[in-house]
């Protein structure tokens, strides 16, 4: 199992228990004696539970797919990265690493990515890998006219690359090292 992995995985089981005990209460809310306006009542719990359980499953996916087992297929989710960097600094304050501040909004994923994990996936093991440092900087996307670069100090996108097609290296601008350049039609304006 791949670092990040084993990294994500208990915070992600953390969250799925807590979902599933939301929705176990909630079931047993029908059980009771006016259990259905009990239940209307919590309408709100129902659907963030609903929402979580998306999330959640996609994230999933994700790890599985890592691991060399594309249980997503065409499922694609344009709020993967949102996803995913909410997840790495969960699992990060949980060992205590710093992370930099994510920017206020990410681009969301586009359809045509190619597989609609790898994205995400390769973001998330850059932030990690930049969690390993004393006093990590600032990272965020740039439009540019050959697409979007990925700015994050620290980290090393040469071995992550080739896991996306179209993704280049590209000189920082600040700097010594790479920025990851990743094809415009796989992000979009926030």
């Amino acid at each position: 199992m791949d670092t990040l992995a084993r990294a994500l995985l208990p915070t992600l089981l953390h969250e799925l228990a807590n979902t599933t005990q939301l929705l176990t209460g909630l079931h047993a809310l029908t059980t009771m004696a006016g259990g259905d306006e009990l239940l209307a009542s919590h309408e709100d719990d129902l659907a963030r539970a609903g929402n979580d359980a998306q999330r959640l499953g996609w994230l999933l996916g994700v790890l599985g797919a890592a691991g060399g087992h594309d249980v997503l297929l065409a499922r694609r989710e344009q709020a993967g990265l949102d996803w995913i960097v909410t997840l790495v600094a969960k699992a990060a304050r949980r060992e205590e690493r710093h992370l930099p501040t994510a920017p206020a909004s990410l681009p969301r994923l586009m359809g045509c990515t190619p597989d609609g994990w790898s994205v995400p996936w390769i973001v998330g093991s850059l932030l990690w890998q930049v969690g390993e440092q004393p006093h990590p900087g600032a990272w965020h996307f740039r439009m540019e006219a050959d697409g979007w670069r990925l700015v994050l100090p620290g980290c090393n996108p040469a071995e992550f690359v080739e896991q996306v097609p179209g993704a280049t290296l590209v000189d920082r601008t600040d700097g010594p090292g790479a920025d990851l350049l990743l094809p415009a039609q796989y992000l979009s304006q926030p």
